[in-house]
């Protein structure tokens, strides 16, 4: 008679379910235990191993469509010496194994011998699955770090569950002028003692174990740390086992390679242990627990070392690129600033004050700001944003971005030359007035009021001179001053057709408030424009990639008065709604214009809430800076 055989683990319910399938069907099923190696299951010890299970009676394939609409065919393993036929609908059901038909008293032996073989099998397979799942969820995690401590963190923590090693180190290799000098001690990890880790260099040497799998660029396997032989080139360093009580015994060190195959570091593991949940406290425990690595263990290291330092080199060059983009936005603030030295240090302040409401609003997360949430990288791109708003201002021509009054000095001085001349005609014309006194002999007193008119003549033209000087600063201009420069644009030189101050003049020192006429205005105001075109040719990276946008918007108005867009509020990003409140307000506290003495907090913030009732700031932005006096992250309280 044939005798079928199916296997399963110790305790699996599919085995369970095999069993109650068959008798339910009316096949015979007899249940065997074989003597399968220790570490193959992990079910009740006192379940069969196996099933006799005989498939050549009619109810064969009653049998087979029951168990294999309970789903147990696919996953078990089935020997037999059926019928080809019956063979045949156990292959198409999903059976592993199908064995040709074998003498009734052989069936059990070879039953036996193949299932011992498939449990070990298995139970490697399982292994090998459970430490490939390990792998890619180390390999995912790894991939969404870009801190270098939390990295060195996960891949030592990742490599010690995947080996089931009790404690580890990390080393990398950190260059000095572009040549690799020596070995960071960067991370260790134990799960028996507790540490107290403190970052060291070592010598970039073959003289200890992580420096020979570094120089040498070989994995290092030892089964016992203090049976190192005499010979090798490394010594095992007992200090820190003297220290804590500890015992290093296995130890398994995998250099790290980037993609030119270079080491950049090492994963050192000590004590493999039996149970992973084991913890070592004791020398029993230590001989007990403590196990060689196996050449498995170097072949998994091996892949997680290469996945490390893939994510390492990643996180180096992510490092690099922030490192890049702040040393181009310093160098960007600093030309600027040497272009415009009259608001050195704003665009830093800026920065600062905008950051500092940002993160204040996002704390609050309620009332008005209940929805405000800003990420870590939000805020990096929203300084970004605060340092480079002015960056278009290296665009603007720079006597204009620099202009401190009204009229450029060269210009003043061709209008105070003119009164000049004028004061020298009329010198001229009362000498010849005296002298023909003189000749009819004219009394005394006539030659003195000719003086005295004269003297009062040159008054008047000094008079005219400080007038201008002192209208020409940035500080507005008054009705009576328009009135008396009109005058002035009436008078000629005398003896000439000249006159004293020219139309263009006369409209420029006409400026009711600042240096600035429409046109320079209009020169000054599309900084911002240039900015937006200058910052969009950065390749910003993807978090950062609305620093343009947000620095575009920093002079828009709420009400849509604003430029260079004529944005309304529903269209300003809040970054750029934070930055108009934060530049206004430094600009109108900013000790550095030339053109205008520092301005009180309480007056700056005055003024800023005459904007915000005209429609142009936001009023909850403005209420948190005042409120809270988050300005002092920019200006002494005093």
């Amino acid at each position: 008679m044939a005798d079928p055989v199916s296997f399963a683990p110790r305790g699996s319910p599919h085995l369970a379910g095999w069993e109650r399938v068959a008798r339910a069907a009316g096949v015979r099923c007899e249940p065997v235990d074989l003597p399968i190696g220790e570490g193959s299951d992990g079910g009740d010890s006192r379940a069969p191993r196996a099933l006799l299970l005989d498939l050549t009676g009619p109810d064969a394939p009653r049998l087979r469509e029951r168990a294999e609409s309970l789903g147990l065919l696919p996953r078990s393993v089935v020997l037999h010496t059926a019928p080809e036929e019956a063979g045949a609908e156990l292959r198409r059901a999903g059976a592993i194994e199908v064995l040709p038909p074998a003498p009734p008293d052989g069936i059990a032996r070879v039953a036996v011998s193949l299932l011992t073989r498939i449990a070990a099998l298995e139970t490697e397979l399982d292994g090998r699955r459970e430490a490939l799942r390990k792998l890619n969820k180390i390999g995912y995690a790894l991939s969404n770090v870009t801190d270098i401590r939390e990295l060195l963190k996960l891949i030592l923590a990742g490599a010690r569950d995947l080996l089931s090693a009790d404690s580890g180190s990390v080393y990398l290799v950190e260059d000095e002028g572009g040549v690799p000098s020596y070995l960071l001690f960067a991370e260790a990890q134990n799960d028996s003692i507790p540490l107290d880790f403190r970052s060291a260099r070592l010598p970039l040497d073959t003289k200890s174990m992580a420096g020979y799998c570094a120089v040498r660029g070989r994995i290092l396997n030892i089964a016992d740390a203090y049976a190192i032989p005499g010979d090798a080139e490394y010594r095992f360093n007992p200090a820190f086992d003297q220290q804590s009580g500890y015992r290093t015994v296995s130890v398994l060190g995998i250099p790290m390679r980037n993609r030119d195959r270079e080491v950049i570091g090492v994963i050192q593991l000590m004590n493999r242990k039996r149970r992973a949940a084991a913890r070592l406290a004791s020398p029993a425990e230590f001989a007990r627990e403590v196990i060689p690595f196996d050449t498995a263990c170097e072949e998994l290291a091996e892949s997680l070392a290469s996945q490390a330092a893939v994510a390492i080199e990643g996180a180096r060059l992510y490092r690099e690129v922030e490192t890049l983009f702040e040393t181009f936005v310093e160098a960007s603030v600093t030309a600027i600033e040497a272009r415009d030295p009259t608001t050195a240090g704003h665009s830093g302040r800026v920065s600062t004050l905008c950051v500092t409401l940002a993160r204040r609003m996002a704390d609050i997360g309620s009332g008005a700001f209940r929805d405000v949430r800003f990420t870590s990288d939000e805020i990096t791109e929203l300084r970004y944003a605060a340092l480079l708003h002015d960056f278009g201002k290296i665009g603007v021509r720079e006597r204009v971005l620099v202009k401190p009054n009204k009229l450029y000095d060269e210009e003043l001085q061709k209008i105070l030359d003119r009164l000049a001349v004028a004061r020298e005609r009329l010198r001229t014309e009362f000498a010849l007035r005296r002298a023909e006194k003189l000749r009819v002999g004219a009394p005394r007193e006539h030659l003195e009021a000719l003086e005295t008119e004269l003297a009062a003549a040159e008054a008047a033209l000094f008079a005219e001179m400080d007038f201008l000087r002192d209208v020409n600063k940035p500080y507005g201009t008054k009705p009576e001053h328009r009135t008396r420069l009109e005058a002035l644009a009436e008078r000629r030189i005398p003896g000439g057709e000249e006159r004293l101050l020219l139309p263009d003049e006369l409209r420029r020192l006409s400026i009711p408030r600042g240096s600035l006429d429409e046109a320079e205005r209009r020169e000054i105001e599309s900084h911002v424009t240039q900015t937006f075109r200058y910052l969009s040719k950065i390749p910003w990276t993807r978090k950062l990639r609305n620093v343009p946008n947000v620095a575009y918007a920093h002079h828009e108005k709420l009400d849509g008065s604003g430029y260079p867009r004529g944005l309304t509020a529903a269209q300003i990003p809040l970054p750029s709604k934070i930055m108009t409140v934060a530049d206004i307000f430094d600009a109108l506290t900013a000790a550095d214009r030339p053109y205008k003495k520092a301005m009180a907090a309480e007056k700056a913030l005055a003024i800023l809430h005459e904007e915000e009732r005209a429609g142009h700031v936001d009023r909850e932005i403005l209420g948190l800076l005042e409120r809270e006096r988050l300005w002092r992250a920019i200006l002494p309280e005093g």
